[in-house]
């Protein structure tokens, strides 16, 4: 039997995504079982992206240290001041204008990481 290949893997992964999202939101219960093993998971899979690595990432970051900062900058200051105004023009206040402000601030998260690794090996 043929597994398949990574760029069919990578073509349906955000229908499969969006799909267990939807069902997720209809019917949250089927999911409360797998709420333990969210950090583990999350653990196993930023650790294996970061056996990806190699040392010449480490130098292109480096050597390329106004883009690097450019992304914090846009990441942790733009970003959560525009989730702040989304925010107030929705009138959103205390802890769900904190949690999208968060959001905000962390909005690459793992998914888009595991995206953006499986577009680079395409």
């Amino acid at each position: 039997m043929n597994a398949p290949s990574p760029s069919r893997i990578a073509a349906v992964f955000p229908l499969v995504a969006g799909v267990l999202a939807a069902f997720a939101y209809m019917a949250p219960w089927a999911f409360v079982a797998a709420k333990p093993a969210i950090v583990p998971l999350l653990v196993v899979i930023m650790f294996g992206m970061g056996l990806t690595l190699t040392p010449g990432d480490f130098l292109r970051a480096v050597t390329r240290w106004p883009v690097v900062l450019l992304g914090v900058v846009l990441q942790f200051g733009l970003m959560p001041l525009v989730a702040w105004a989304i925010a107030k023009a929705l009138g959103l206040d205390g802890p769900l204008a904190l949690g999208l402000i968060l959001v905000g601030s962390v909005a690459g998260g793992t998914a888009s990481n595991v995206i953006c690794l499986r577009g680079t090996s395409v």
